[in-house]
């Protein structure tokens, strides 16, 4: 017996010091013979199922490992490891089980709680996966991986500030990491900080000039900077030697069409796509970016596949149902007795000027046109009505969220929360600035609220052709910011709800309201820019017909666009698609 103890504990150490080497098949051979000698050795089973893990065998890891998590079941590292098999096989419950298992047992465990962050991800639930991933932080808070994870979740979740905290911290916990820069060249380009944005993708660069990220990344921000040709300039040679990395390919694909080059990206994009795997997130962003450059292309049916494939890759849950509540709430909540009643900040200001509607209605179209007054500075997409909303909630509505805690509204908060938007809106200004533009356009659903307190605010409505709007929301990678633009019929759902909820604030609300429709735009271009200008009460300035001048940030997804002059091609769109868009019709024009 000691003899065959002795002969076990060698064949441990040699399989186990081929693992550490990396002769993983060898490795596999011993610790099957192992556990096949002694089937009760729970540590056995365990490393045998890390390595068929590490070899790709995941069904065999998932036996060995759970065999192991059966023998050992108050063995946390075990459940983490058997929660990270489960989730790379795509069984998703089993996993989240197996990490939850691993919390009771140990709850302080970091790599348990990073493993539900990423599979909420993955669901796009990125508000679960942020609270993991704070959690994780807590545990190891030097971590710039997890620092990184967590600052996409906070982006993708509109909390700029915060994804650009995390980022930091990242690059203070590791000044070499790669991906680290990129992410936070990223979310400062998305917040208009292009200069830094630009050095930290240069910075990227030149630690790792190999990664087509920060060739890609610097590509992209001197685009949004105006200057499409630097970026051109940068990524040519990778075009001219049929580059097979799809970040550099992605960024081509932008700027394609002006440099004549779009059906030979979009050679390299196909490619791409069929050599795989590829995670869905970058597969759904090859396909956009294919469908892109098949629409510039003129082949229509192969750009709207793409678009279709993409969006069904990238489709959330989302609940049509739920949408058309909200706005039957919002509606009640802000009656025309209760607007009334209700208390409203006294102090007037006409800085504000709120360009609402659906987006890829004009919204961005406006703004930049408006912009080119010297008296008007545009802000961008600004999150603080939205955020006082969400503030609303927790100060007085408690478990009464938004908008049913409108009615314990209060005059103090009236008054401060308009200080305090009206103070940020003079701070993202020049001095000079008469008007100054808040662009979101889902203010709309907070018009009632902006009426409480913005006395004096003005409201641009854009709309836009129904078909064109949401094909062209259904062609934008919006991810999980916009769930309801993954599918045409949820499309046009969400945009029958739209309307009905304007038409309730046009007959209840007393503020100035201008629409703009953006096919008059494109046909009178002068005639209804000036009707704009006279609507923000100033004097007509020329320059507003050179809007494509203007050289202030656009951060939208409508930035290429309105760095040119105003084009009529996207008029009428939807005809090009006309025989995919049957869903779509339902859902906007036939009787619920």
């Amino acid at each position: 017996m000691a003899r065959k103890n002795v002969v076990v504990r060698i064949k441990k150490k040699k399989a186990q010091e081929a693992e550490r080497t990396g002769r993983l098949v060898a490795a596999r051979e011993m610790y099957r013979e192992l556990c096949a000698a002694d089937a009760a050795d729970a540590q056995t089973w365990f490393r045998a199922g890390t390595v068929h893990g590490r070899l790709g065998d995941l069904e065999a890891a998932v036996h060995c490992l759970r065999t192991a998590t059966q023998l050992e079941p108050e063995n946390a590292e075990m459940h983490v490891e058997l929660g990270r098999v489960l989730q790379a096989a795509g069984r998703r419950a089993e996993s989240v089980a197996c990490y939850e298992a691993a919390l009771r047992l140990r709850p302080e465990c970091a790599e348990a709680l990073q493993g539900l962050a990423e599979l909420a991800t993955v669901a796009g639930d990125h508000a679960r996966a942020l609270f993991h991933y704070r959690r994780a932080l807590t545990l190891r808070p030097e971590s710039s991986a997890l620092h990184c994870q967590a600052g996409r979740a906070a982006l993708l979740l509109g909390r700029e500030t915060e994804a650009l905290d995390h980022f930091r911290q990242a690059i203070a916990a590791d000044p070499a990491s790669v991906p680290a820069l990129l992410d936070l060249a990223f979310a400062l380009m998305s917040t208009g900080q292009l200069e830094e944005a630009l050095s930290h993708c240069r910075h990227a660069r030149e630690l790792d000039p190999r990664a087509g990220k920060g060739w890609a990344g610097e590509a992209r921000v001197l685009a949004r900077m105006g200057d499409p040709g630097a970026a051109f300039t940068l990524l040519r040679p990778f075009l001219d030697a049929a580059t097979s990395d799809p970040d550099i390919v992605l960024s081509l694909a932008e700027i394609a069409d002006r440099f004549g080059c779009a059906s030979d990206v979009a050679v390299l994009g196909e490619r791409i796509l069929t050599g795989g795997p590829h995670s869905c997130e970058n597969t759904a962003q090859l396909r956009f970016a294919l469908g892109a450059l098949y629409d510039h292309l003129g082949r229509y049916d192969a750009a709207f596949d793409h678009y279709q494939a993409a969006n069904a890759l990238l489709r959330p849950p989302w609940h049509p149902e739920t949408f058309e509540r909200d706005v039957d709430a919002l509606i009640e909540v802000f009656s025309p007795e209760a607007l009334h009643r209700l208390p409203r900040a006294t102090a007037r200001s006409e800085l504000p000027v709120f360009v609402i509607g659906m987006p890829r209605s004009g919204t961005t179209l406006v703004e930049q046109i408006l912009a080119g007054h010297p008296q008007v500075h545009g802000a961008g997409e600004l999150p603080d009505i939205p955020e006082i909303a969400a503030e609303l909630t927790r100060t007085l509505g408690m478990s009464r969220p938004f908008p049913a805690c409108v009615e314990r509204l209060t005059a103090n908060f009236a008054q401060n929360s308009a200080r305090r938007y009206l103070e940020g809106l003079a701070a993202r200004a020049p001095d000079d600035a008469r008007r100054v533009i808040d662009k979101m356009p889902h203010n709309f659903l907070y018009l009632g609220l902006i009426a409480l307190l913005m006395p004096g605010a003005r409201v641009i409505h854009c709309q836009r052709d129904p078909l064109d709007t949401c094909l062209s929301c259904y062609f934008q990678n919006f991810g999980a910011r916009h769930p309801y633009s993954h599918d045409l019929a949820d499309l046009g759902r969400y945009y029958r709800a739209y309307l009905r909820l304007m038409a309730h604030w046009r007959a209840v609300l007393d503020m100035p309201l201008l629409e703009v429709r953006y096919e008059a735009l494109v046909a009178r271009q002068e005639e209804v820019s000036r009707s704009m200008i006279a609507f923000c009460a100033l004097e007509w300035d020329a320059r507003c017909l050179r809007f494509h001048e203007n050289r202030g940030i656009v951060i939208t997804a409508s930035h290429e666009q309105v760095q040119r002059p105003l084009y009529a091609s996207s008029v009428q769109r939807w005809r090009h698609y006309d025989r995919h868009l049957d869903p779509l019709r339902r859902a906007l024009f036939d009787d619920p």
